[in-house]
């Protein structure tokens, strides 16, 4: 029996960025929270999107961890994304979300303001995992935090870099195979309408773009290159996987449509013309 073995799973996330904030919400009142996702060890993050990412909990802490959850749901929805004074801690949480998306996302940061600092052009670092080494920075502009950085893999590097405008996300970059290049791209409209940008091969431009309406994955495209053709495309309906087009000759245009079931299993495919 491994250690997940008797832990179980509170909430399905549509990007890692999105469950990260729950993780570390949970994880600053003292549960212990395993995340599981299956995008290939991080080498293709759009899988998030059809797959999902899980957060698992002792069976123990199972109802007390959802109950956390469901009042930071409650607070985010009157003050969408704005720091504010928990009830429960003389923590501060910061609240930034995205997705990735998609097959996408993105990434978040949720950190921790302690002592409650009062907050005018400073830059505040925090050492997260406890190793000595600072890896999460949060920077602010005339008493408005403007940027964050967080170093996800401690390698001494930051790989996830958040702007905000007015408190409020607005952006993020993120190095998804940590070698100091970007390779996804988030933008939003707010916490739960964004688009994602993905460099699937990690050349340096995007290869997949998926776009997140009210919490929910809509479409996925790839375009290899950034090129304007799209040579597929993923239609997903109540965030799942409902139908896939392919363009298989690379005339730019769609001439294979495949169907899927409820639980994202192919139905088949058949050729399509566009009507």
């Amino acid at each position: 029996m491994t250690d997940t073995d008797a832990f179980v799973t509170i909430r399905e996330f549509s990007s890692e960025a999105e469950a990260r904030l729950a993780q570390l919400n949970l994880e600053s009142m003292g549960i212990t929270v395993y995340m599981q996702k299956d995008d290939c060890g991080g080498a293709h993050p759009e899988l998030q999107v059809g797959a999902g990412v899980r957060l698992q909990v002792a069976a123990a802490e199972v109802d007390l961890a959802r109950s956390i959850l469901a009042e930071v749901d409650a607070e985010a929805d009157e003050k969408p994304l704005k720091p504010k004074p928990s009830k429960k801690s003389t923590l501060w949480s910061i609240f930034v979300v995205g997705l990735l998306a998609g097959a996408f996302l993105a990434s978040v940061v949720f950190i921790y303001l302690k002592n409650e600092e009062k907050i005018v052009n400073d830059t505040l670092a925090y050492d997260t995992n406890v190793d000595g080494i600072d890896d999460e920075f949060l920077y602010h502009r005339n008493g408005s935090l403007v940027k964050s950085t967080e170093d996800r893999n401690h390698d001494g590097k930051p790989d996830a870099w958040y702007y905000f405008q007015g408190d409020l996300l607005a952006r993020g970059e993120f190095d998804e195979n940590f070698d100091s290049q970007v390779d996804l791209w988030t933008i939003y409209t707010d916490r739960n309408n964004f688009q994602t940008k993905i460099d699937t091969d990690f050349d340096g431009t995007p290869d997949v773009t998926s776009y997140v309406k009210t919490g929910v994955a809509q479409r996925a495209d790839w375009h290899p290159g950034n090129r304007k053709t799209i040579s597929r495309q993923i239609i997903f309906k109540d965030g799942i996987r409902d139908l896939e087009y392919i363009d298989t000759d690379k005339d730019g245009q769609f001439d294979q449509k495949c169907t899927f079931s409820q639980f994202e299993e192919k139905i088949g495919c058949e050729p399509y013309t566009a009507g």
